[in-house]
């Protein structure tokens, strides 16, 4: 993007200071436009020429990257933002290009913090350029202004690269961690947890389909409803499902267990399968606490119960995959079924 093309944001001053004579290493520094460039130096390499370097800060925190990321407190945004340092990095390298003169950007990891994330755009110059030479370099053969432009929405027209962004990693959030081997003991904690948590609904809902018993009635009688006494051909139709279901989803389970500020143990991760994957019953409360996405988690914690969350969805038809509809529905002095 040429200087023409930007609008109201004016050009630096064309001040024909001349930059001083500069030994090798030493720096000179200019002063910045403040608009575009908060810091602007001069360096001799040593390599026949001289190198101006113009520094660009932006603030990570207040970039509207997404509900749960503007909601959260500033150290939920500085873990977040650092376990996906890697994508926001390739984002502006690709984006801005090295071609462009665009050096890379220093964060919240070994750098500034992600409020005052510094770009960095260099250009060589002659030795004998003026400053405004200098800063000129800068705004004419880097892409600097062109991210200025779109970092800020709407700003002259331009695209909003703070949408491109926010797709980027939501799209790096819908991705499952590495996967590992799990024992059929995991699998055994999962399934008692996810049978425990159906069970526990029909016997709640039965009680709102049937007020003429009461609860202690229904309770008395609910004794030949339990995990152990769920019949074999039942319990193999879990293990088909929530065996792999286990298998594919095992990192992101590894994370939740141990980001969740309750720590929970894998028949929690059957519960909360099953409650996530309840579309809510008119007579049983929903309980945020049963599903993966407790909004009283961390960032972190939530961005990976989403996932699990979703995964007993179909991706394509959004709805709920064909064993994760089904329910417990035993007659109340009869037998058990799950459909």
């Amino acid at each position: 993007m040429t200087v023409t093309d930007l609008g109201d944001v004016g050009q630096p001053d064309d001040t024909t200071d001349p930059i001083p004579t500069l030994d090798v290493g030493e720096t000179h520094e200019i002063e910045a436009d403040g608009e575009v460039f908060d810091r602007i130096e001069v360096v001799n390499p040593g390599d026949g020429g001289y190198l101006v370097t113009g520094t660009v800060r932006d603030n990570f925190f207040t970039m509207d990257l997404g509900p749960k990321f503007n909601d959260s407190d500033v150290d939920e945004k500085e873990e977040y933002l650092n376990h996906r340092s890697e994508v926001i990095d390739s984002f502006f390298v690709e984006r801005f290009g090295d071609s462009d003169g665009f050096g890379g950007i220093d964060h919240g990891i070994h750098g500034p913090s992600w409020d005052a994330a510094e770009f960095e755009f260099s250009q060589p110059i002659a030795e004998q350029a003026t400053e405004g030479q200098a800063a000129e370099a800068l705004w004419e053969n880097t892409s600097a202004v062109a991210m200025h432009n779109e970092m800020d929405p709407g700003t002259y027209g331009s695209e909003d690269a703070t949408s491109v962004l926010r797709e980027r990693l939501a799209e790096f959030d819908r991705t499952r961690l590495p996967a590992r081997e799990v024992s059929d003991e995991e699998k055994s904690q999962v399934i008692d947890g996810y049978m425990d948590a159906a069970l526990a609904e029909s016997r709640d809902a039965y009680i709102g389909e049937h007020p003429e018993f009461t609860p202690d009635e229904v309770d008395q009688a609910w004794g030949q409803f339990t995990v152990e006494n769920v019949p074999a051909s039942i319990k193999d139709e879990y293990g088909q499902t929530l065996g792999p279901w286990l298998e594919t989803n095992s990192g992101d389970v590894d994370h939740f267990t141990t980001e969740h500020h309750e720590e929970p143990g894998l028949n929690d991760v059957g519960r909360r399968l099953y409650g996530s994957s309840t579309p809510g019953s008119p007579y049983v409360p929903n309980d945020s606490s049963a599903k993966f996405d407790d909004s009283d988690s961390n960032l972190e914690a939530q961005v990976v119960g989403r996932r699990l969350l979703l995964s007993a969805y179909d991706p394509e038809s959004r709805r709920l995959q064909g064993f994760f509809r089904k329910r417990f529905k035993p007659t109340f002095f009869g037998e058990m079924r799950w459909e």
